[in-house]
């Protein structure tokens, strides 16, 4: 049974001791990783081999974005081109063991106004939900599974005030209705609110500028896994481990979701 996680760790290298303390407590067998924040060449690779993830494919560049997937099983890194501007923001690799193909994403954020003929930010945050929608329409991909900071939480209960957040990046209509599109694209299985349904508040993202940290406290479920239709059924559990945001010093403002697999 795999355990696979994506987390945006906001800096891999800042982040070393919680990686270490997290793949020690909740043994992951695949790793997901999103804002490493380090050119390749810098890249922590030894340190992540001896936490027992020999087998890596990352894409990074200096200070922010960054995408890596670690596992504890070979991986082999997938012809398919990268969504991105050379931005380091997806990352496609299969796992041949378990017959599966993991698109790792980090969706632009998108700035801080919701429009695109202003805000060029926000336009390449659409358009690469658009480009990344178009192509699973068209392959219609079979044991695949996209995850990763996607930067878009979509439903009532992903926020802590839909009404409010309407008009903030993230949660604005326009972008609700990209993440819903991918979803149809191939009828993809949304784990997490599988496991976890509305009217239940989630969230994965909590802001630095919130200093009494609880998981209740005010979030945004950023960060998702969806199955390709046909693993749906390989579902055991889904669950974002959110104590991992109190977890001092520095935590990232991300909290990792997993998911176990019947393969």
């Amino acid at each position: 049974m795999p355990r696979i996680t994506t987390w945006n760790v906001n800096s891999v290298r800042v982040r070393l001791e919680h990686i270490a303390r997290f793949t020690q407590e909740f043994a992951p067998d695949v790793l997901c990783l999103q804002e490493t924040k380090t050119r390749d060449s810098d890249f922590p690779s030894k340190a992540l081999a001896e936490m027992g993830y020999a087998h890596q494919f990352f894409a990074g560049i200096p200070s922010y974005n960054g995408v890596a997937v670690l596992a504890k099983t070979p991986l082999v890194e997938s012809n398919i081109p990268r969504l991105d501007r050379d931005d380091a923001r997806h990352l496609s690799v299969s796992v041949p063991e378990y017959d599966l193909q993991l698109d790792n994403v980090y969706v632009p954020a998108g700035g801080d106004n919701p429009d695109p003929e202003v805000n060029d930010k926000f336009a390449y945050k659409l358009d690469f939900m658009a480009k990344l929608t178009e192509r699973m329409a068209n392959e219609k991909p079979k044991r695949r599974i996209i995850l990763g900071d996607i930067n878009i939480a979509p439903g009532e209960y992903d926020v802590y005030s839909h009404r409010q957040m309407l008009r903030v990046v993230s949660h604005t209509p326009v972008e609700i209705a990209a993440f819903e599109a991918l979803l149809a694209s191939n009828d993809w299985h949304n784990s997490l609110r599988a496991d976890i349904p509305e009217p239940q508040r989630l969230y994965s993202w909590w802001s630095y500028r919130v200093r009494d940290w609880q998981p209740e406290s005010r979030g945004l479920l950023l960060d998702h896994l969806l199955l390709s239709p046909d693993l749906k059924q390989h579902q055991h559990q889904a669950f974002l481990a959110q104590e991992t945001r109190g977890w001092q010093p520095k935590p990232s403002d991300h909290a990792p979701l997993v998911i176990d697999l019947t393969l």
